[in-house]
This record gives structure tokens, sequence and C-alpha cells, in this order.
């Protein structure tokens, strides 16, 4: 998984959520999870998966592909570009690849391309819940690379190359097969695969790095390399490889990789490999970082040295205070920020300091998201108004919000990707950069006709734009170099794959003649955020030149840049207020973001043209140097092997000779003339056609509450490439097919709509009352249904349903004296869904999660039953301790009401069932049961009746905790507790509702049972204790019940499965 170029967004977006329409990359967990929850609960019927956020289509997608000697290249609509270009950058990752692993994939490898990061979120090939951080995942299933373009062609190779290496390890480790994986002894930590995917695409320790890696340095954050996870997996992974090349030659990385192939843990592979374990090394590299980076601490000034603090994240408990926006008076800042969890924007008092939410995201269909990798906000002139581009749906908006009110208006053009959005000085225009196709352009919004103008139309990037004073000028930061035509580059005329890529100078654009002129002209320098004096004769923008992100000011007259800084943390985003008095500055800090004020920073005097060079631009500096003297000693050039070079920063330099009779493949990657039609490339376009193929196939465990016995079920997974049609298949053998559970389910995914067809097969054998005395029965439900899911929202949903329903039962004691019962159902049914919360460990910790549904039966012994489950969950320190409650309810009316049974909860290993519980009376009460948890301290079906009301409430915190990456980790993740109180109650209508004591009976032996009467509320409460056991998701609970006079002694509960 790529994680797109924001530090902290993965460390905020680091818990997954649980997703409504299935594709492949959450299956696994599905398939764990099936013996826990689903396979008890589809025998029993019971309990069912209720709620999930959504993975909306917006759109149907036309797929078509192209081939290149290594690569199917699969694409929508008119990507055709962006898909050539891929295969090319694909091609020439994977030869760098074998020559440094020297691993050769034996078979083809698939990429997936979507248009835009709101149709990549789209797709059922990954079942989770795709955010703005996640840039590129490549699934393990079959081992597909799925891509979004999103403007900038350089991040695109970069992400191409990054999943690339994924695949590759996949295939080296796994044969790219889950199947292999789930059996193989080899593991790759997070930590050493993503570190690997960037820096081989990086190719070794790039200048983000490095920031990242100082700022974790001087802020004593280092980490052992095994606790690496969330952002700090890519980045100090990616600083590990670069550290092994730099201090045992490059060559000992790939001897790392293939004695991690075979070892039996990764310590003894580093073991292998350095003579040390895993701890020593990793001892020996937190040293080296030290080493590296606090020396600067004396070269370098730290911020808060030159600036004013105004946020403190690391004293406010979250990460995040970036994109600053000054109001045109400067008494105000608008900025995003994740302080109260979600991401949101919000104003902040420069005079009192007091700050307040204006907008919230995440949990409505408009501002899903705040666009904060790519951020825009932006004052009007009166500074009663912001300009914001967000996601709304499956595209970007530009909002225009009330400061005041909160209130806005949404203008949306059809266009996928839109951000940065700027307002001009006088009010009228609101520039924006948006992506159709291959195409990243400028915009212009008139705020006055309510239109869009497109002011460029190439295949370059325009980044950061800033206004000039006067309005009639755009600066911003683009790849172009020295092609000045905005119409120019299309297509048609220019082979991007050919150009250099990562270009960045600033420029300027006349809006109302449309010509460019190029201001800079050193392009190896990063740019980012701009802003222009009042006079307009002065440019501050931020950049990277001696690799660490500072501000610089250029005379524009001139030409003249100067530093403004030289900062140890980076500074990432800025605005300046009108009268130059004052500039925000978002700065790397403590491994985190916060903001910082300078006053009159066109006043600031650092006396040097230049500043000091960091370690990693020197080390580039002298490569530079070494190559400039290859390259005039004419010496070196009789010598040179006669292949193209290509240096990509790393530390050493390497010169790999080709093999004797290599063909143009197996060198570059992809064939020296581009023109021409090469042996392995078929750029025609084909369409996509529907094949299913096996994802997995195996057997599971688990435990029934109802029957009180393990189970076994074997699981099968089938698909096709796009992840539009999905097959499950469930079969748990007993005695023979006939009396075995069968279930199957065929998933069609590639519209709006979602459409499920279900088949399922169960029987049980159950004793039933015949006359005077009971008798064995054979019971036996055959369903077929179809299912149709609308989503209008990732939050939002509604489901129709049409089943049909077999029953029958067979008298297995006197079969000659019973004639036995069948009948037939036809049973609809409707269910709302809402659901925006977002998982901890274990459990949701903050939100809200409801269903309304209603099941029919309008023909066969009639009745209506409907059911409503509402729970919300209170963050009280962040993802740690949450408050959970919970209310449900039902009632079923009608000739012959279905009945509700309470009391104990799911998957109870040492589970008893009240002794007056009458589950089965009737052959239907099977294929409509209805069991209703937790009530701790309860036996299972306590009570029973035809109407029911369940309250729960839980203190969740935790014991000791470890950080997981989603709701399931596979290893222990940690040990959370829990407080908890449950009270509920079942009666069919006459009976009085109260607390009460239960009937105390005595059986033949002496033995004591309670029987609660309907109506009777039963209470308990009690503390338990969650963790992750042998990969399964563990409960121990101890209960006290109140039996309407007094506690009782305490129940222990031992259970598997989730937490309400």
């Amino acid at each position: 998984m790529h994680a797109r170029n924001s530090e902290m967004l993965s460390m905020t977006i680091r818990r997954s959520s649980h997703v409504h329409r299935a594709g492949a990359f959450s299956r696994l967990v599905a398939f764990v999870l099936w013996a826990v929850v689903v396979a008890p609960s589809a025998q029993g019927q019971f309990t069912s998966v209720q709620f999930g956020k959504n993975k909306v289509q917006y759109q149907s997608f036309e797929w078509r592909y192209i081939t290149s000697p290594h690569f199917d290249i699969y694409f929508h609509d008119s990507l055709d570009y962006i898909a050539k270009f891929c295969a090319y950058k694909a091609e020439d990752a994977l030869g760098e690849l074998i020559r440094s692993f020297g691993f050769r994939p034996n078979k083809r490898l698939t990429i997936v391309l979507y248009g835009s990061h709101n149709q990549f979120q789209q797709t059922n090939i990954i079942g989770q819940l795709l955010p703005e951080g996640v840039g590129g995942v490549t699934e393990l299933f079959k081992n597909r690379m799925v891509l979004p373009f999103e403007g900038d062609w350089e991040k695109f190779r970069h992400v191409i190359h990054h999943e690339l290496v994924h695949a590759y390890l996949n295939e080296m480790f796994y044969a790219g097969s889950i199947q292999v994986a789930l059996y193989s002894r080899s593991t790759i930590p997070i930590w050493m695969n993503e570190g690997l995917a960037e820096y081989e695409s990086l190719h070794g320790l790039d200048v983000q790095t490095d920031m990242f890696m100082r700022d974790l340095a001087t802020s004593e954050a280092l980490r052992p390399l095994g606790q690496l996870d969330g952002y700090l997996a890519y980045r100090a992974g990616q600083a590990f490889y670069a550290y092994i090349e730099r201090q045992y030659g490059k060559g000992k990385v790939a001897e790392l990789i293939h004695k991690l192939r075979g070892a039996q843990s990764v310590s003894a592979a580093f073991e292998a490999t350095f003579g040390k374990d895993l701890e020593e090394f990793s001892d020996e590299w937190q040293q080296a970082m030290r080493k590296m980076y606090w020396p600067d601490l004396d070269l370098f000034t730290r911020v808060d040295d030159f600036a004013q603090r105004l946020t403190n994240h690391v004293k406010d408990g979250n990460y995040y205070y970036s994109s600053p926006a000054l109001s045109p008076d400067g008494k105000q800042v608008a900025f995003i920020s994740d302080r109260d969890g979600d991401f949101g924007i919000y104003v902040m008092d420069l005079t009192k300091r007091t700050m307040r939410q204006l907008v919230s995201s995440g949990r409505t269909l408009d501002f899903e998201e705040l666009n904060i990798l790519t951020p825009g906000i932006s004052w009007d002139p009166s500074g009663r108004k912001l300009a914001i581009t967000a996601k709304a749906g499956g595209q970007d908006a530009l909002f225009i919000v009330d400061v005041q009110t909160g209130d806005y208006d949404k203008y949306t053009f059809g266009l996928p990707t839109m951000t940065s959005a700027t307002w001009s000085p006088q009010g009228r225009y609101i520039a924006v950069t948006a992506v159709r196709a291959e195409q990243p352009d400028l915009y212009l919004f008139d705020t006055e006709t309510k239109s869009l103008v497109q002011l460029t139309n190439d295949l370059y990037a325009e980044q950061h734009p800033a206004w000039s004073p006067d309005g009639l000028q755009l600066y911003f930061v683009s790849d172009r170099g020295d092609d000045l035509d905005p119409k120019h580059a299309t297509k048609a005329t220019v082979a991007l794959w050919k150009q250099p890529l990562g270009r960045s100078d600033i420029y300027r654009i006349d809006i109302t003649t449309g010509s460019i002129e190029r201001i800079t002209r050193d392009p190896e320098h990063q740019k980012i955020s701009l802003a222009v004096s009042s006079n307009g004769q002065k440019l501050l923008y931020i950049a990277d030149n001696n690799g660490i992100n500072n501000l610089y000011e250029l005379e524009l007259r001139t030409g003249r840049t100067v530093p403004k800084t030289n900062s140890l943390q980076a500074l990432m985003q800025m605005s300046l207020s009108r009268d130059d008095s004052k500039l925000i500055i978002s700065v790397q800090n403590n491994v985190g973001y916060d903001l910082f004020l300078i006053r009159n920073p066109f006043e600031l005097d650092l006396r040097r043209d230049t500043l000091p060079l960091t370690k990693l631009k020197q080390i580039e500096r002298q490569q530079r140097n070494t190559i400039a003297e290859l390259l005039h000693s004419s010496d070196s050039l009789k010598t040179s092997p006669a292949i193209a070079f290509r240096g990509y920063g790393r530390f050493a330099i390497e010169m790999p000779a080709p093999k004797v009779n290599a063909s143009d493949s197996d060198v570059a990657g992809y064939p020296l003339d581009r023109e021409t039609q090469q042996r392995g490339y078929d750029f025609t376009p084909k369409p996509y056609k529907v094949t299913i193929t096996s994802d997995l196939i195996m057997t599971t465990g688990g435990f029934n509450t109802l029957w009180g016995t393990a189970q076994g079920v074997l699981q099968m997974l089938f698909s096709d490439l796009m992840g539009d049609h999905q097959i499950y298949a469930a079969v748990n053998l007993w005695q023979d097919l006939r009396n075995s559970y069968i279930y199957a389910q065929y998933a069609y995914l590639p519209g709006i709509v979602d459409y499920i067809a279900t088949v399922q097969q169960f029987s049980v054998i159950w004793v039933l009352p015949y006359g005077s005395s009971y008798a064995y029965n054979l019971l036996r439900t055959f369903s077929a249904g179809v299912e149709a899911s609308y989503a209008w929202s990732t939050f939002e949903r509604v489901e129709l349903g049409l089943r049909w329903l077999g029953i029958t039962r067979e008298n297995l004691d006197i079969p000659s004296l019973d004639p036995g019962y069948s009948a037939n159902y036809v049973v609809p049914s409707i269910r709302y869904v809402l659901d925006n919360t977002d998982f901890g460990f274990l459990a949701p910790y903050r939100g809200t999660r409801m269903f309304v549904s209603g099941e029919f039966s309008p023909l066969t012994k009639s009745f209506s039953t409907f059911k409503t489950d509402i729970r919300h969950y209170i963050p009280v320190y962040r993802y740690l301790y949450t408050l959970a409650l919970r209310v449900a309810g039902g009632v079923s009316i009608g000739g012959a009401p279905r009945r509700f049974f309470l009391g104990g909860l799911d998957n109870w290993f040492n589970r008893s069932v009240a002794i007056d519980a009458t589950i089965f009376e009737e052959p239907e009460d099977l294929a409509f049961l209805q069991l209703d948890m937790p009530l701790r301290g309860f036996d299972l079906a306590q009570e029973g009746g035809t109407r029911y009301v369940l309250v729960n409430a839980e203190w969740r915190f935790p014991i000791f905790y470890a950080l997981a990456g989603g709701p399931l980790p596979i290893s222990i993740g940690g040990i959370m507790g829990a407080l908890f109180l449950d009270a509920g109650t079942a009666w069919s209508g006459s009976e009085t509702i109260a607390l009460r004591p239960p009937t105390t009976v005595y059986d033949i032996t002496g033995a004591e049972y309670r029987i609660y009467s309907p109506g009777t509320i039963m209470l308990s409460t009690g503390v338990g204790f969650r963790t992750v056991l042998l990969g399964y998701p563990f409960k121990v609970d101890v209960a006290w019940r109140y039996d309407g006079q007094s506690w009782s002694p305490p129940t222990w509960l031992f259970s598997l499965g989730l937490d309400f």
C-alpha cells in the first residue's frame, strides 16, 4: 500500500472500518471472522452483519486493457495515455528490481488504473474504504496493483514503482497467491515491506524522508525497528534500507531480503546477513540516525527561534495543524486540523487565540474529505466567506462557506479531482487546479456567472496557485520546463515518458491573454506554497534547496533569490497577510504539524545568499560532481559500458554491464525506440472480458452458541479481475450433503446498485413436543433470495430483499404415525442502515450506527417483524477510551408473530440454556429465529416474547495496548478492558414490565434454576477483557446479575467475537 505524501495522515487515519461492499482486500478478515460471526449465525439464523460503511459506486466503468512485455494494464474510459505511461514506467521499475534482486517473476503482472482518487475509492477489488491517505494498493488474492492517477506524473511514477515492489515481493515470497501466504513460514514485517517499496521507488533516501527523519531524531521520537508502524513504517523503513546501503553496500539489501525468504524469523534473517540479531541491529540503526541528524541542531535553527508558536499538537493530543489561510484583515486564520478526531476546518482568533470548528469532514455526504494533501482554503476580500474544495460523493466540489453561520453553497462541475482553491484579491474569481483524464489544469470559477473557465489545457501539472495583487496574473508551480504554450502538450504531441519528471519551477499566467512566463530555473529543487507581496514586486515561496523546506524571497524584477529562514524543521504551507505584516506557516514539528506566526517576513535577513547543505544534499552534490568528471573524461568515455546511464540519487554509483545478447527489455525496461511497435508491446485497447477465477479455498473453525458445539466450515471464494462479480460458498458437512449446511452467494457489483443472490440449506435434529411426549425431529430449511442495496453515501444505504423459504419437519422416532410438515414462505424485507463510525481496537470508538428493518410474510402464516438497533460511541480520549451506548428493540405482529429471545452472548463457549427455554415449538422457529444479545449473566433464551427492548452501556479502556492496522490484527495487539451494564426484557403484549425476582425451581438432583416471567427486566453489570488470541478476537466477561432483590455470584463467560 502506498501512503501519499502527508506524514501524519496515516497516523491519524490508521484504523480501517467495516465496509458493506465486500472486496478482495478485506476478504481475508472476513474469512477469519466467518467461524466467529457468520457461520454460527447463518446456521442458527440468529445474528447477521447489520452494519458497515459503504463503498459507494457513483458511476459504471467501461474497462479495456493494453499489454507490455510483462504487464497487463487495465484502464477505464479514456485513460489510454495514462495506461501507456504506466506500461513504460512499470517495465522500467521491473527491470531495476530484477537487476537488484535477481528474481524474475514467472507470470504476467496486472495493474488496474483509475482516473482519480474519487474513482479509485469506488474499486471493488479492494473491500476496505480507501481514505485520502492511500495512494495505491496491491492485494494478494490475485496480486493486482490498483492505482489512481491524480495529476502529478512524478508521483504517479513513484506509486507505480512502489506498488510494483509489493507485487514483486508477493511473487518472490508467496508466488503471488494468498493461498501460499497463509501457510508460508516467511513473513515480511510491514516496516520492511513498505520501507523497501519507498527505498526502491525513490531510489534511496529522498529529501522528504530525510526531513521526516531529522524531525523524528531531533524530537527524540526514534523507535526500535520492530516497532515501526503507521507512517513510520514507510519513512523510517526507507531510512533503514538507505542506512544498509550506505554502511554495508547495496548488495546487502538484496541479501537480507533473500535470507528473509528462508529464515524462521526476522531476527534470524538479520543474524544470517549481518551477524547481529534484530535488536542489536536496531540499536545500531538508531545510533546511526542520531549521529546523522543530531549535529543539525547546531547547523540549523529551530522554528521557535524565529517564529511565534500558535498551536501545540503534542499538548492537544492530535497531529495536524495545517493549510493556514489568513483573513484579509489579518485578525483570523483558517486551517485544517484533526484536533477533534475528524479532519475539520477551524478558525482561530489571533488576538484571543480561541478556536472554533467551522466544517467537519468524514460524517456527511458533503465534506467527506477535505483534500488535505493538496489543500486550498481561501478568504474572500470581505473576510465573510471561505472557499474550500472537498470530496462530495463521486467528485470534488467547490464550497463557499459563510464564516459566521457555517452555511455553504456547493458547486460541482463533473471534475473527479479539484483542489487548491484560491480567491482573487478583487473577489470575482476563484482559481482551482483540476484533473480530467490525463490533463491537470488551472481553472477559474466566476463567482458572478457561476461558470468555470479553463486557463490551461495540457499535460503538465499546475500546482499551488497564488494571485498577483491586481488579480490579473496567477503564479503557480509546474513541471513544464520551457514549454510555455498552455495548449501545446497534449497526448497527441508529447510523450511524457520520454521527458524528465519531477521538475519544479515557478511560472505565471496572464488570465486575460493566457500567456505563460517562466520565473525560476532550478527545476531540481521542489517548490511549494507561493505568496506575492502587496506591491507585486516580491514573491515568497517554500523550497528544499538545501535539503530542508525553507522560506525564500524572489525579487521578481531582478530574479535574485535569498533565503529568509535556515530552519531545522520543514516548512510546509504558508499564508501572507494583505499588508505583508504577518506570515502563518505550517511546520513539520515533533512528529506532527503546528502553526507558527512570523511578523514582517520581508524584513527577515539571514545576511547570506545560500544555506548550509544537509548531509543528503552534500552526498547528492558529490555524486553530481563525480558524474560530471566521468562525462568529461575521455578515458572514462572510452571504457564506459555502452548503455544509457541514469542516476537516481543512490549513495553509490553503479553502472551494471548488460548481459550478452540481452534484449532491450532486459536492459532498459522498455524499448529505446518508442515510435515503432516493439515486441511485447500492444497498445491497441482491447475490451475487458469477465473471467471468474478462484481467490481462496480454506477451512476455518468456530463455535456455535445455540448448539454449544465447535464448527468446521469449508469456504471458497471466486471473483473476476475487477471484483465486480464475486462468488462465495461455504459447506459444513454433517453425515451427508442432504443434512449439511450449504451456503452460496453471488454478488453483482459493477453498477450503482449492488445485487446479491443467495441459496442456502440447513438442517438440525431437535426434540419437539409430540402429543403428550417428545420426539426427535429433523428440521430442514431451504432458501433462495435476492437483495438490492443502494448506497447514496459512504454512511447511508437502503436494502430491499425477497426470499423464498422452504421448511420441512420429519419425525425420526415415529415417522409412520407422524406425516411431518412442510411449508413455503415468500418473505420481502427492507432495511435502512446508517454507519459513520470509526474502528479502534476490536470495536468502534466514535460515531453512530443504526438500522431500522422490516420483514414480512404476507401469505403463509402471516407476520410482520420490525426491528431497530441504535449505537453511539463517544471518544473520551482519542481512540483508547470510549463510552459505548446501545438501544435495540423489536416487535412482531400478525396472525403468527415471531418471537425474540434474550440472554447470553454470541459465540459463548461455556454457554448455558434456560431450563424453560422454548426456542423451537414449530419448524418456523428455526427459519425465523431471533436471538438478541448481549445480556451477560443470564442463560441463553432466558426470556422470550413478540416484543423486546435491550439496552447496553460499556466504558472501554486500554489495559495494555499495541497499535494494530485494522479491526482484526492477526497477532496479539493488546488487552482492552470494559465495564458494562446490560438490561433488557421480552414480552408478548399483556405482561407487566417490572424489575422483579425470578421464580426458583429445582430438578430431581436438587439443582437450582431461575425462571423469569415475560416482562421481567433483566439487569446485569460486570467487567470484561478483550484481546486477539491466535488470530481470533477473544473475550472474557465476569457478570453479576440483579435478581430484583440482590446481586448474584459472579458468572464467567468466555467467547469469541467483536464488541457491539
